[in-house]
């Protein structure tokens, strides 16, 4: 597998050289106990490859996490959580946006991954509603198959981690990942082609005004039924239409 992603990952190697080159994440009670104690994270969006969901064991913690430059960390934060504050960093259009793409792809709306720039990470299960791993496609320069659904994540082609998905499944994942990044990529270039009067905006290629303006118009929907109103489409165009102009 050749690496796309021009992102690539600093590993500290003072700390990095303590930990064997292969950590098999199928056995996440062994990698706890190697693992720092943190009791607040923020994720990094430049050194963070790797989140581990522990949330189901018998255990404190609730996640662990694979930095470059911190090594292994573990706190009783959710991954859920974690990957909350990338989004928190992201433009308000960002998570509509890909799911606008992710269903004209044919992509499943409950993987979606977080997509910002060369910042890729991408959910091992569905996250909509509960937390689950991730893993970056930053300085990963391969993937191999295992026994049985195992899959080897090969990172900096010095650290192998071993996780408990099918080679099919990540093969799958990485294919969305890269059309997703692509028509996004995409979308930013004719925004600014759009913003520079140099292209209109259309329907198969909605600028990302358009996808803002259909967030605040499901947050107003939202607003009007919480508060049990009687209202149409139109009283919610309305409204939108006087905060922020007519479109």
């Amino acid at each position: 597998m050749s690496n796309r992603d021009k992102r690539h990952i600093s590993f500290n190697d003072a700390i990095w050289s303590k930990y064997p080159n292969s950590l098999d994440l199928t056995k996440p009670l062994s990698i706890l106990a190697v693992a720092q104690a943190r009791h607040f994270i923020k994720l990094s969006m430049h050194h963070t490859f790797y989140l581990l969901d522990v949330s189901q064991l018998n255990c404190v913690e609730n996640a662990i996490i694979f930095d470059g430059q911190q090594g292994i960390l573990k706190t009783t934060q959710t991954t859920r959580e974690l990957i909350r504050e990338y989004w928190v960093q992201a433009d308000l259009w960002h998570r509509p946006s890909l799911k606008y793409w992710a269903q004209k792809l044919g992509i499943t709306q409950h993987k979606i991954p977080f997509i910002k720039g060369d910042v890729c990470l991408i959910p091992l299960g569905a996250n909509t509603q509960k937390s689950t791993s991730w893993f970056s496609t930053a300085s990963l320069t391969d993937h191999i198959k295992r026994t049985g659904k195992q899959t080897e994540l090969v990172y900096d082609q010095r650290l192998r981690l071993i996780i408990p998905v099918s080679t099919k499944v990540i093969k799958r994942q990485l294919t969305d990942n890269q059309q997703m990044q692509v028509v996004l990529n995409q979308t930013m270039a004719r925004q600014l082609q759009f913003i520079t009067g140099e292209l209109p905006p259309s329907e198969s290629s909605p600028s990302l005004w358009q996808c803002d303006r259909t967030l605040a118009y499901n947050l107003i929907h939202f607003a009007f039924q919480s508060r049990d109103l009687v209202f149409t489409s139109q009283d919610v165009q309305q409204t939108l239409n006087t905060y922020l102009g007519k479109f």
